[in-house]
This record gives C-alpha cells, sequence and structure tokens, in this order.
C-alpha cells in the first residue's frame, strides 16, 4: 500500500481543515491516522500531539479576539489548580463582548472584555484577569494559593513584577460583580513570600483560627551566620512553623539537626506535614493555640 501523500509542511503541527485544502489537500487525507481530529474542523500531527497544540490548532477556528481563559489560561500560565481543573478536558474560550459566543463541542464560551496576550504563541488572557475569571472556578482556599503564586513568582519567569494590587485594579477595571465577595476576601489574604501551595494552606487555616499572622520564609542567624530560611516565623512568640513535604521523609537526620539548631536559638519549632493540615487539623491547631495566644 502507498505511503499517504504528504501534509503541506507550511501547515505546521496543528491546523484547520480549511488551511489545509486551501492548499489542495484531498479530503481523505485529512482522515489519515497521522492525524487527531481534537475539535471540528481541526487537525494536530499524531506525532506532535500535545494539549496545548491542540489548543493552537482550536485557534485556526475561533473568531478574531477569541482568547483562551478562566482555568484553560491558568494551566497555560502554570498556575496552581485543583486536580479537577488541571485535568479537565473543556477548554474555556473568551471573545468580545460583540460577538457570539463559540458553539463547538469541548469549548465553553464566555463574552467579556478581555485583553488578550500572547503566550508561547497562544492568545490568553492576562495573569490578572485570568485570576479574576477563577473567582467563579475556585474556592476562597485555591483562588488564595493562585494568587500567592502570581505575587511569588520567580525573578525571570514574567516581563513584568506582579503585586496584590494588580489584582485589585483588574477586578474594578473589569467591572466584575459576580463572586465579588470572595475575591475580595482572597485578595486580603494573598502574601507575597509563601514558598508553595501548601504553605498557603497552612497560613489560611492559621488566618481561620484567629491566630497571628506568622512572617514568611524567613532567614533565621546565629552569632556566626545564617543558620536556616524558616516557613513561618512568630517573632514575638518565639516559634517557628516548617511545613514538611513528602521528600522530608528522606531526609530526616538533616532535618532534625536542623530543628535542634532553630531551637538551640531560643525558637519552638513546631513541624506540620499534609496529614496535619487535613480534616481541620485539631491537634495543630491546638498546639499553636496555646503556643500563640496569651
Amino acid at each position: 500500500m502507498p505511503d499517504p501523500a504528504p501534509i503541506p509542511d507550511e501547515l505546521g503541527a496543528a491546523f484547520s481543515t480549511a488551511q489545509a485544502r486551501r492548499l489542495e489537500t484531498p479530503s481523505h487525507r485529512l482522515r489519515g491516522g497521522d492525524l487527531v481530529a481534537p475539535y471540528r474542523g481541526t487537525r494536530v500531527r499524531r506525532d506532535a500531539d500535545s494539549w496545548e497544540q491542540r489548543l493552537r490548532a482550536l485557534t485556526t477556528v475561533l473568531p478574531s479576539g477569541a482568547c483562551f481563559s478562566h482555568n484553560t489560561a491558568a494551566r497555560l500560565w502554570r498556575l496552581p489548580l485543583p486536580l479537577s481543573l488541571q485535568e479537565e478536558d473543556t477548554v474555556h474560550v473568551t471573545v468580545p463582548a460583540t460577538q457570539a459566543q463559540p458553539r463547538r463541542s469541548g469549548v465553553v464560551g464566555h463574552r467579556a472584555v478581555r485583553e488578550p496576550v500572547e503566550l508561547r504563541g497562544l492568545p490568553v488572557t492576562s495573569l490578572a484577569d485570568t485570576w479574576c475569571d477563577l473567582a467563579s472556578r475556585l474556592d476562597l482556599l485555591d483562588l488564595v494559593i493562585a494568587g500567592d503564586a502570581l505575587v511569588n513568582r520567580q525573578a525571570g519567569s514574567f516581563e513584568d513584577p506582579f503585586a496584590v494590587d494588580d489584582l485589585r485594579l483588574a477586578w474594578h477595571r473589569l467591572g466584575l460583580r459576580r463572586h465579588a465577595r470572595l475575591a475580595r476576601e482572597a485578595m486580603d489574604l494573598v502574601r507575597p513570600g509563601s514558598a508553595s501551595p501548601q504553605e498557603t494552606r497552612a497560613r489560611v487555616l492559621f488566618h481561620q483560627w484567629g491566630l497571628p499572622e506568622p512572617e514568611l520564609n524567613v532567614k533565621l542567624h546565629s552569632s556566626t551566620g545564617w543558620v536556616a530560611t524558616v516557613d513561618f516565623l512568630w517573632r514575638q512568640r518565639r516559634v517557628v512553623g516548617e511545613y514538611h513535604g513528602e521528600s522530608h521523609g528522606k531526609s530526616w537526620r538533616a532535618d532534625y539537626r536542623r530543628q535542634a539548631t532553630i531551637g538551640d536559638l531560643g525558637f519552638t519549632v513546631v513541624v506540620m506535614t499534609a496529614y496535619d493540615l487535613a480534616g481541620g487539623a485539631p491537634e495543630l491547631r491546638q498546639r499553636l493555640t496555646r503556643l500563640l495566644l496569651p
């Protein structure tokens, strides 16, 4: 059996069937096994198939001014999301308010005023606009986690610095009313200095328990120099909080020595894990309340 006719190189890895036909690609060739059809009227070369390539194919059939938004944009920006949204197959697309929402299987359309930006060649809502749109999809904790990720990005990851005020300005600029109370509460809880989603989770719990707010990722020094950078510090009460993820299980000797050194500086060290934070964390709450509240 002869090899199938080649797909024109100028189509790239992701394209629309309309583009292919303009280059005189036969219809039967577009049904070849070396192509994937993620959305009606689109194709992706199977050897290059990926989530982003499928989005790239989708852009070829979307109206002018359309951009990826909500949790689809958040995934493209690589913001932390709940697993259910990370794995969601549905793609969220926002079009200008004057256009009809896209009606296509696997696509949820929104109409709103957004200024698309380009990210890895794809049109997406800006970071601030993406966070505002997430207020319709996330609960308080996950919205704060996403906000913390924005204001604690590594230097050089994005072109411009980002602050909590950027979220407030975006919210007012977009004129959003639904979920406004949730967004305001989340913005009040977003902090620079939080290094991971689990640290944010712990900090939100501290807030809900009525505990004093800790300093985040603070460097402790002795008379001889740097000792450790601790996750949470309640300086006035001489208490340090340390979150240990699964990787700490392999370095328990180093962790033990580190905690002993911090203790030698006169601090009480409270270690917490994902298990401690689950189910309301009654034991952790009781201990921190005893140590931090008069």
